[in-house]
């Protein structure tokens, strides 16, 4: 299957957007596939095993640069299809893109589109199926290390339970929440826990503003961005790895699970997660996560203070995350049901 992939990437805290697209399209190459990536020109330093480039000069994330970076991948795409056809075009969350789906009609070229790990037909996409789940982690990049060795090399206390948010400082993340939650854990008796914050974003100063005021700075680390292969050393060093997400964010993503999770638990952590327990996703993770409801610092707090307190319970969850990444959520299994995806949707249109 030769296959055009599209992507419009937000370089982020720990370039998740790249490392996703990275290993969704080598793990689609390694399966045997022509992979041809449309990406910003900044990436251009980029080097993927069996995937061909071309980069796209104008870009951008306001409306206007957006609006140049669609026009030029589009006119880039249909140069590449005319001199040699594709079979799939497959897009990285560009569902707002202008004209892409008059675009891949046109041109005949069946258009999938991937939103918060999901895979959905452009189509259909407020009827997505359920259950289609399409990310992963790598479990090589992100696994159990020694914890009071991490700690050493990055300076934190050796001893105390440390929970960890890594990831963008944007408003879809309710990191307010979880500083509300961190900072009733000392009159529960948790004076030596420390929260561990690795990123950047707008929320930054907001943050840091809400922890003084909660006089917890003594017991709060924000290390900013790091880069990618850093990263681990943090998961290493930490007890409980938290993904607190806002409520909006929680019902725009429909059931979708973020990818953290999953490195989280490929890390060997126990999670604390917000969710609403009607979603899939609510389900999927009730015997893997701490799952509390969304923008409840107190239901976060008691999470904390449970898996604080009890270490069987925090190597309970990490032991049946960990089992479960392996088995079924290797970026490599991803590729795979991607590739199975697609071809059941082609075979079942016309």
């Amino acid at each position: 299957m030769r296959l055009a992939y599209l992507a419009l990437i937000e370089i982020d805290v720990a370039n998740a957007c790249l490392v996703h697209t990275r290993e969704i399209a080598e793990g689609l190459a390694g399966l045997g596939h022509q992979v041809t990536l449309i990406l910003p020109r900044p990436l251009r330093g980029q080097a993927w095993g069996g995937v061909e480039h071309t980069w796209v000069r104008w870009w951008g994330f306001d409306r206007k640069r957006q609006w140049a970076f669609f026009v030029e991948s589009a006119w880039r795409l249909w140069r590449l299809h005319r001199h040699r056809p594709f079979d799939v075009l497959y897009v990285r969350e560009m569902a707002r893109h202008p004209f892409l789906s008059w675009l891949a009609s046109w041109l005949r070229l069946p258009l999938f589109v991937e939103v918060n790990g999901w895979v959905l037909d452009d189509l259909r996409i407020l009827g997505a199926p359920a259950g289609e789940l399409r990310v992963g982690t790598n479990t090589a990049h992100f696994s159990q290390g020694d914890r009071r060795r991490a700690r050493v090399d990055l300076g934190l206390p050796p001893d105390g339970g440390i929970i960890l948010f890594a990831g963008s400082f944007h408003p879809h993340h309710d990191l307010s929440t979880l500083v509300k939650a961190f900072a009733q854990l000392a009159p529960r008796g948790f004076e030596k826990a420390r929260l561990l914050l690795v990123g950047d974003g707008h929320q930054w100063d907001a943050t840091r503003e809400a922890i003084a005021s909660f006089g917890i700075g003594g017991r709060v680390t924000m290390c900013g961005f790091r880069p990618y292969e850093e990263i681990p050393s943090y998961f290493q060093a930490a007890d409980i790895g938290v993904a607190p997400l806002t409520a909006s964010n929680i019902i725009r993503r429909n059931g979708a699970v973020t990818a953290k999770l999953w490195d989280y638990m490929a890390a060997g952590l126990a999670v604390v997660v917000t969710d609403f327990p009607h979603t899939l996703s609510a389900s999927l993770l009730a015997d893997k996560a701490y799952v509390v409801p969304p923008e409840d610092p107190h239901a976060m707090a008691e999470a904390f203070e449970k898996l604080l307190g009890d270490a069987n319970e925090r190597r309970r969850l990490a032991e049946a995350g960990l089992h479960y990444v392996r088995r079924h959520r290797t970026w490599r299994q991803a590729a795979e049901e991607t590739v199975d995806f697609i071809a059941k949707r082609l075979s079942e249109t016309p």
